[in-house]
């Protein structure tokens, strides 16, 4: 009795290292996909795609995470077979550089300007219409009233 429990044991945990070494190949997979251009069309990532070229690919993903590949090893295999543009988002050096620093770039100069438009447009605030000479006041009034009883 005994061991039968022992071989049922046994059996039970090899299933759940073999399970939680399927759940860690699947979530490197996934973020793979995530990683890598559609080679059909290059529309969308493998994750987002859904033809033959891709199903394989998938499949080979998969295939080459459990023979011990690391993700970094199939991203530079695939980047081998189709080039740099199999890649989602373009590699951190080099010229590709720009991609990464341009657009924050735009963005702070946008701010730069906007924030010296602003102070500007404070400085200059709408003219006030000038106090006039009481006596100047008076003698229009005078002027008005004696246009109105002519």
């Amino acid at each position: 009795m005994a061991f039968r429990f022992l071989i049922a044991l046994i059996v039970m945990f090899s299933w759940f290292g073999t399970a939680l070494a399927d759940e860690g190949i699947e979530a490197q997979a996934l973020d793979l996909e995530h990683q890598l251009m559609a080679p059909c069309c290059y529309g969308g990532t493998v994750a987002g795609h859904d033809s033959e070229p891709v199903r394989q690919m998938r499949q080979d993903i998969r295939e080459r995470l459990r023979q011990g590949m690391t993700p970094e090893q199939i991203k530079d295999a695939y980047v081998a077979q189709f080039g740099e543009q199999i890649l989602a988002a373009p590699p951190t050096r080099g010229f590709h550089m720009i991609a990464y620093i341009l657009p924050p770039l735009i963005l702070a100069i946008g701010l730069f300007i906007l924030v010296l438009f602003l102070r500007r447009f404070k400085k200059h605030p709408e003219p006030t219409p000038a106090k006039l000479d009481p006596g100047v006041v008076t003698q229009i009034e005078l002027e008005l009233q004696q246009q109105e009883n002519s």
